[in-house]
């Protein structure tokens, strides 16, 4: 090995401070300026071949062309002692890789780190910048949180049309970058196309950031080998393991995730800018709250009422006054100056709809091209997918034939439930991909805890039984069995996810709101003098909304109850 040079021009070096594929590089004092710089320099054996001086100084040039306070910057490319070396920014602090040593990134400071990482990104782009080498390794951060990108030795122009290569032996994999069908990168973080040596845009970093994210998280590299060809094919083959992200991920931050690490080319992230804002919009952590999901136990309880009253308009709308924005009874309309927005313009009919509990995307059924197909948008972007055509037809039919029924979401609002033909409950991803069971046929009513972490469901056969189970639908267990002649229907979880509401009683009319541990202690009854109960919502952890007749037979009005006191009364 080499020993370390005391000097280098007029730079007197300190440390080695990196080593890999594209050059080394030291820590040194400029003695004319008196600062610390980081010098690249390439080892001596590769000073004489011309594609590593070449590459270096293109480096050296796209740097240049780069301005932004998340990439280190270069400040010359210069030449001593026949030694071509680009002076660079010294960035005091440890590599992101350094840090995942010592185990997973807490949700909200992953989430700050890979904020600055797009922003680098999103400049880089900008600028016609592809990194093509994003890893945790060349990732800086310093001690006061700043984010610096490093070693842009593999970058290229977007406007380069060349193919680049490998030597599939090195962790930084490099090779004649003239070479045809051979690619350039790092084994376990390169995209799926980058592996495949086909041409690369953008959206190689996209990919690459994807696999930072997941990283950040859980603490775990995603695509690790034994070698560089067992990590590229555990890129192009392996499966994301959804589950090993921390339980207090936001659902937009699981979205980003999914579209940055999607295969296919046509569904993946298409501008790292889009990620950028994602996370940026994303809420901390509350701090000191038990219950990781704390945050969404709010939009379920706000989403839960405004479910109550998209059922309910159409019977309360003949009770409201027509001039003055007051019911015919003379209480005020609740309604009165609300601003509605329409967000498809389908021929037909759409129905079944559902939104995520944070409130950014829907999905609904509709007759527009085939009966009962399945659409999913995003609110205010305008932006409607068929998850029922092209690649994902398949996957979400058996026999061809098109028929679902009810949709939702569940806990994390990452997935779609549906029950299909055979009036099975099945689950697809948010934006589309391969389909699973969740439980056998018959299931409807599905509610998922507020943590995320079970459902309930009614199961639509004599006595109308009820079950809960974990998220894949396993370990399903009763809590509610049949009883000759009474009826169970709409279970749904308290906000603390301690009880379970549900409606029990004879059909038509004698119908209560009934209260049941998640364990299937003995059932409690909840509401007197009302008849044919519907629709609870959980509003906060002692209040329950619902729609019933008063004991005369008028309405249907809605009522909240006092689940300690049991006392009910109009809402």
């Amino acid at each position: 090995m080499t020993s370390q040079p005391t000097t280098i021009g007029p730079y007197e070096v300190i440390r080695e401070i990196g080593r890999g594929g594209m050059g080394v590089v030291y820590q040194a004092r400029d003695t004319r300026l008196d600062r610390e710089v980081a010098i690249k320099v390439l080892p001596e054996a590769m000073s004489r071949d011309k594609e590593r001086v070449l590459r270096l100084e293109r480096e050296g040039k796209l740097l240049a062309s780069l301005n932004h306070s998340n990439i280190a910057q270069i400040y010359g490319f210069e030449v001593a002692d026949k030694q071509k070396f680009l002076v660079l920014e010294y960035v005091e602090g440890e590599t992101l890789s350094q840090r995942l040593k010592r185990g997973p990134l807490p949700v909200d400071e992953a989430i700050e780190v890979c904020k600055q990482i797009t922003e680098a990104l999103e400049s880089a782009h900008e600028h016609g910048v592809i990194h093509r080498d994003l890893k945790p390794g060349n990732v800086m951060v310093r001690p006061d949180g700043t984010v610096k990108v490093l070693d842009f030795g593999l970058a290229r122009a977007m406007t380069d049309d060349s193919t680049d290569a490998i030597d599939a032996n090195s962790p930084t994999i490099t090779a004649n970058f003239t070479k045809p069908g051979v690619v350039l990168g790092t084994g376990s973080y390169m995209s799926p196309e980058q592996a495949r040596g086909r041409p690369l845009d953008k959206r190689t970093d996209i990919w690459s950031f994807g696999v930072v994210l997941y990283e950040c998280l859980t603490g775990r590299m995603l695509f690790r080998g034994e070698t560089a060809t067992d990590s590229m094919g555990a890129v192009l083959h392996k499966d994301v393991d959804w589950s090993l992200l921390p339980a207090d991920t936001p659902s937009n931050v699981r979205r980003v995730l999914q579209l940055c690490l999607s295969r296919n080319l046509r569904d993946r992230l298409h501008d790292i800018a889009d990620a950028r804002i994602e996370l940026t919009e994303t809420e901390p952590t509350p701090q000191g709250d038990p219950t990781p999901v704390h945050r969404y136990r709010i939009a379920l309880g706000v989403l839960g009422v405004v479910a109550l009253l998209a059922i309910l308009t159409p019977l309360l709308w003949s009770q409201l006054g027509e001039t003055d924005g007051t019911q015919g009874n003379g209480s005020e309309n609740p309604l009165a100056g609300s601003r509605f927005s329409k967000i498809t313009d389908f021929a037909g009919s759409e129905f079944d709809a559902a939104i995520t509990p944070d409130g950014r995307f829907f999905a609904f059924v509709s007759d527009r091209e085939s009966p009962f197909e399945m659409f999913v948008g995003q609110i205010d972007s305008g932006g409607i997918r068929n998850l029922m055509r092209g690649r994902d037809a398949a996957r979400l039919t058996d026999d061809g034939r098109i028929a679902i029924r009810t949709i939702g979401f569940n806990g994390d609002g990452s997935e779609i439930w549906f029950r299909d033909q055979r009036n099975r409950l099945r689950s697809v991803p948010l934006l589309g991909g391969a389909v699973r069971n969740l439980v056998g046929e018959n299931a409807v009513a599905v509610a998922w805890s507020p943590d995320g972490q079970r459902m309930v469901y009614q199961e639509k056969i004599s006595g109308d039984p009820i079950y809960v189970a974990d998220p894949d639908g396993a370990h399903t267990r009763l809590i509610l069995g049949s009883t000759d002649g009474i009826h169970q229907h709409h279970p749904t979880w308290s906000v603390d996810g301690r009880w379970i509401y549900f409606v029990r009683g004879r059909p038509p009319l004698e119908m209560d709101l009934w209260r049941v541990r998640p364990d299937g202690d003995e059932a409690e009854r909840l509401t007197w003098g009302n008849l044919d109960v519907r629709y609870p919502a959980p509003i906060d952890e002692r209040t329950v909304v619902y729609c019933a007749l008063d004991a005369n037979g008028a309405g249907p009005w809605l009522w909240a109850v006092d689940v300690e006191t049991k006392s009910s009364r109009r809402a």
